[in-house]
């Protein structure tokens, strides 16, 4: 689709939506979770649509074939496919159900995932399993590690995966472990750590932001990089951001815009985008190489509260009053 289609309501907000290769998680507020597309965790069911997994969690997020998640018991769980190790459950490499990985300390547990990765930052320690082809989880290289391995111990923040890699900044230093190592001189010597500063991965590239000025790394073959220089927009008025697969999505104000790789239709329609294709939501890929384009204004009754990006798909969380 290239036009926003209304496709989840709820009376509790998302505090997170989340793609895998072909299916999509809603973590909301009130710690239910819901899956949709083409999930191991609800490969029996027939009808389409959203469908909540049972218990209340506190994290999600997604590979390409696999999910994991914090629970409100405060442990780690997978479920999916991990040929390389991604569920971290040892020698199982496939699971209909969420399995137990691994017990955290620390309330504020978070998950991360991509491709054939998963990392999780339980208080001052990070871990990771899964493909180490490129030193993405430690040195030296390997095909597959299978079970949890401590990556670093320290202050952490910041921690963003993209496809074999890892970046985080841990004790005040820029950590860049994988595919972005290469990045890893040009971020340290460009960007200034602040509390201010967030950093958000596409498959091949890190996103920075200071609340000032967005920065690029990596790889911007499909205009990734279009969102450092959109002077005539005021990025100081940003509310949130993500990015996706290889797009990135912002809302400033009443207007919600994205950028980037749009050959799904993800980063909206364009001036030259057919009128049937706007009437019916259905994408004419008219939107593949995007720069910063408007995907959607608010009118006055309502107000973005959230916007996410997921594998080639765009999700704008929007609050509606006076009904």
């Amino acid at each position: 689709m290239i036009i926003p289609q209304s496709t989840f309501t709820s009376q509790s907000k998302p505090l997170k939506v989340v793609g895998g290769g072909n299916f999509t998680a809603i973590l909301l507020e009130n710690g239910e979770l819901y899956v949709a597309g083409e999930c191991m965790l609800v490969s029996g069911e027939k009808a389409p649509g959203w469908h909540r997994i049972k218990g209340l969690f506190l994290d999600v997020a997604c590979g390409w074939s696999h999910i994991i998640a914090v629970t409100s018991k405060h442990e780690v769980v997978a479920a999916g496919i991990g040929a390389k190790g991604e569920l971290g459950l040892g020698s199982i490499n496939k699971s209909h159900q969420f399995e137990r990985v691994i017990a955290v300390q620390s309330p504020n547990a978070q998950v991360f995932a991509c491709f054939y990765n998963s990392f999780v930052r339980d208080g001052r320690k990070l871990y990771g399993w899964g493909s180490n082809v490129k030193c993405q989880v430690f040195s030296p290289k390997s095909k597959t590690v299978n079970s949890p391995s401590l990556v670093y111990e320290g202050d952490i923040s910041n921690v963003c995966v993209g496809k074999n890699s890892v970046c985080f900044i841990g004790d005040g230093i820029i950590h860049a472990q994988g595919a972005m190592n290469e990045y890893l001189p040009q971020m340290r010597s460009k960007l200034a750590l602040s509390g201010n500063l967030e950093l958000r991965s596409m498959w091949t590239s890190i996103t920075a932001f200071d609340h000032k000025d967005f920065r690029f790394f990596g790889s911007a073959g499909q205009m990734q990089d279009a969102v450092t220089s959109c002077g005539q927009l005021h990025v100081h008025t940003v509310s949130c951001w993500s990015t996706g697969s290889e797009h990135g999505v912002m809302c400033c104000g009443n207007h919600v815009y994205c950028w980037g790789w749009g050959e799904h239709g993800n980063c909206g329609a364009t001036s030259v985008a057919n009128a049937a294709s706007v009437a019916s939501g259905i994408n004419d890929q008219s939107n593949i190489k995007s720069g910063v384009n408007t995907v959607y204004v608010t009118p006055p009754q309502e107000k973005v509260v959230g916007c996410f990006g997921g594998c080639a798909t765009t999700w704008i969380c929007i609050e509606r009053t006076g009904f």
